[in-house]
């Protein structure tokens, strides 16, 4: 994975846009934060299709988290 600057990559899009066909491009801000990541379209479709097409989905949950949330649904249908 390639990481540029958002200054960089604001200078350079073209570059990037056609780079990220081949790999990740990690931006960053102020030279540390990672404030975004370039992927191509293809990439995110196939990521979209792997989510359930929930592009933003949450983390996974833990094993105990997952327990939790079936001991509650079970108690609902009581």
């Amino acid at each position: 994975m390639t990481t540029v600057s958002s200054a960089e990559f604001r200078a350079h899009q073209s570059h990037y846009l056609s780079r990220a066909e081949h790999e990740p491009i990690e931006i960053t801000s102020r030279g540390a934060r990672r404030r975004a990541v370039l992927v191509s379209a293809d990439f995110y479709d196939r990521a979209r299709i792997a989510l359930g097409d929930q592009p933003y989905a949450g983390p996974a949950l833990s094993r105990e988290e997952e327990i939790l949330r079936d001991a509650m649904s079970f108690i609902q249908d009581l």
